[in-house]
């Protein structure tokens, strides 16, 4: 047992950046108007006004927010079309995370949703997808 702690240890201590980093985007996805905005752009390209509708029920300040931190973290990107912003899943490795949790969460439970995340509770209270 005590072979097994120390070679534990020592990959601890060798992947520690990389610990670090798969925290700090569950921590950026453990706010609920961001992963929606995640589960939504992983069905496409949306405008801000798009976004709003359909994450916060009209909370455009929020969402805004919510926003610039995701395309500061890397997560989305935006671009201009005329006058409107539109948005995307930059991040493949987030992508594959958002789908792994609807086929855990969504696609093996009775709460199937067509829209990809539902707004209502699966396996406990706390989570939402």
């Amino acid at each position: 047992m005590k072979r097994a702690c120390s070679q534990m240890k020592t990959t601890f201590a060798r992947h520690e950046a990389v610990c670090g980093r798969v925290l700090g985007l569950l921590q950026l996805l453990s706010n609920k108007t961001r992963f929606r905005i995640v589960c939504l752009l992983l069905r496409g390209e949306f405008s801000v006004s798009e976004i709003v509708e359909v994450v916060s029920e009209g909370q455009f300040s929020n969402v805004s927010q919510q926003l610039k931190v995701l395309t500061l973290a890397g997560i989305i990107e935006r671009r201009r079309l005329k006058r409107q912003i539109l948005y995307t899943l930059k991040d493949e490795r987030v992508r594959d995370l958002i789908q792994f949790l609807q086929q855990q969460f969504l696609d093996g439970g009775t709460n199937r949703d067509t829209a990809g995340c539902s707004t209502t509770s699966l396996a406990s209270p706390a989570l939402a997808l």
